[in-house]
């Protein structure tokens, strides 16, 4: 009777070696991938960089274009009032482009407004992770 249970204990023993084996491996090569994710770092500093730099120069052009908006209505308002200004001509003619050029802001906010919410989301969805206690 004490053979078999100590046979047990044996077979018991051999099988948490082997386990503690494959846990040891497995805490390397974590390891491993942390301090990978930690050479990254630099990348992602850049990227958080880079993409700063995207909205600033987004916002600068969304400026200029109100600005320049803001002028042709201001022609228009004018010209309303009987002031013929030469430049509502050559603003009346322009637009058509204006309308394409709208599109293309409004399509390029689009593709920047769904790449910031991706970002933030997967963003704070890591962070959470990384808060969570082990």
């Amino acid at each position: 009777m004490a053979s078999t249970i100590h046979t047990q204990m044996h077979n018991d023993h051999c099988q948490w070696r082997s386990e503690n084996s494959l846990w040891r491996e497995e805490v390397r090569k974590w390891e491993y991938d942390l301090f990978q994710a930690r050479q990254d770092l630099p990348r992602l500093e850049k990227a958080f960089v880079d993409h700063e730099q995207a909205l600033e120069i987004h916002a600068a052009s969304i400026r200029l274009y109100e600005q320049a908006l803001h002028e042709h209505e201001h022609a228009l308002a004018k010209y309303e009032k009987g002031d013929v200004d030469d430049r509502l001509l050559k603003l009346s003619s322009q637009h058509p482009a204006e309308e394409t050029q709208q599109r293309t802001c409004r399509d390029r906010h689009a593709r920047i407004k769904a790449h910031h919410r991706r970002v933030m989301k997967q963003w704070r969805m890591l962070l959470k992770a990384l808060e969570e206690p082990v």
